[in-house]
């Protein structure tokens, strides 16, 4: 069936409503990560399409049509500070918040350019310096102050509910591992393998990862607090699992969790590391800058090469690891340059 058989022609423009609906459903089918996130896209739209409809733009005569906007709206609208769904864990007044509604804006208007709905897309007019900038390329890592505190948070838990038992799981597993976020939501209960402990008691030793897009497949040692953070997540699960929930091992009730819900967390929590240390808040909060931190950890123990480090990572060799040149120290760094790139190190043993 060609577009026009399933969307309404540009004489029958569509609704606000309509327009997302048409959009998820689009994207859904080539890109399952706007089903697990789709309440996030929902608050995203609605809270542009409140901004048209006058509610936190003052001083206009009349609403805006979602398809009559121009880039000085779009602008205006991102420097009003539209907040996060969650508690208002995010302000868009944080470069990294503002990208991710530019971007969702973006991908709409081009999908309604592409149907005719509109002329063209009002994102394309904002200038260079107006569009909100790219998460720094060299990364992000923790200040150690800030690892330190979060290690005695994560010794010294003040809630045992399931869904702090699964977070803390979830923290623990990034703190050890360093995967990316999307590993860890891609993780299934079938991922662990287990072996008896002194006790006796049968505990999860390691996990396979399957890796995501470039990153490969590895199977990697739990340590044992991360073992036991699982173990304690695993007797808590039943009470949060639904048949929704599928396999997925950090589960929710509605299915796996979200990127978005992934993120707020780690925020939350290293705001609270931040606090306990008195340090800054990192600049960039999510999980990536977890899994930065473990790898320059490792790269400056001085017990691993870099080609173990980049197969630890999933990486295919060390260029992956170039981006956390400025946290190394210059012997370190110099490892990053010299290795060859098609360096071997499929043996490394995790």
């Amino acid at each position: 069936m060609t577009a026009n058989t399933l969307f309404p022609l540009t004489a029958d423009r569509p609704s606000e409503t309509e327009l997302l609906k048409f959009w998820l459903s689009a994207r859904a089918a080539t890109d399952e990560e706007v089903i697990r996130d789709s309440e996030t896209y929902r608050h995203i739209w609605s809270t542009w399409c409140k901004y048209l409809q006058g509610g936190q733009a003052g001083g206009r005569s009349r609403p805006i049509p979602w398809y009559e906007v121009d880039a000085a709206t779009v602008l205006a609208f991102l420097q009003s500070g539209p907040a996060s769904r969650k508690e208002k864990l995010e302000s868009s007044s944080n470069e990294t918040t503002k990208r991710r509604y530019w971007r969702v804006l973006d991908r709409i208007y081009n999908y309604a350019q592409m149907h005719r709905w509109v002329a063209s897309n009002p994102l394309d007019g904002m200038t260079t310096n107006d569009t909100p900038k790219s998460e720094d390329t060299l990364g992000t890592i923790l200040d150690p102050h800030v690892w330190q505190a979060a290690e005695k948070l994560l010794a010294h838990p003040d809630r045992f509910d399931p869904i702090s038992v699964r977070n803390r799981a979830i923290l623990q597993i990034l703190f050890g591992l360093g995967l990316a976020p999307q590993e860890v939501r891609a993780l299934k209960t079938s991922s662990l393998l287990y072996e008896a402990s002194e006790s006796d008691e049968v505990s999860p030793s390691k996990v396979h990862v399957d890796g995501h897009n470039t990153l490969r497949p590895r199977t990697l040692t739990l340590c044992p607090k991360t073992s036991a953070a699982i173990r304690e997540w695993l007797k808590a699960r039943p009470a949060v699992a639904t048949s929704k929930s599928g396999q997925i091992l950090f589960c929710t009730p509605k299915g796996p969790l979200g990127s978005v819900s992934l993120y707020l967390l780690v925020k939350s929590f290293l705001k609270k590391a931040s606090d306990l240390a008195q340090r800054e808040e990192p600049p960039q909060a999510g999980p990536q800058v977890i899994r930065n931190s473990v790898l320059v950890r490792l790269l400056e123990d001085g017990d691993h090469s870099s080609p173990w480090v980049a197969r630890f990572a999933g990486l295919k060799n060390v260029k992956g690891l170039w981006h956390l040149r400025i946290h190394c120290s210059d012997e370190v760094r110099a490892t990053l340059t010299n290795i060859r790139d098609d360096a071997d190190c499929s043996e490394a043993v995790f």
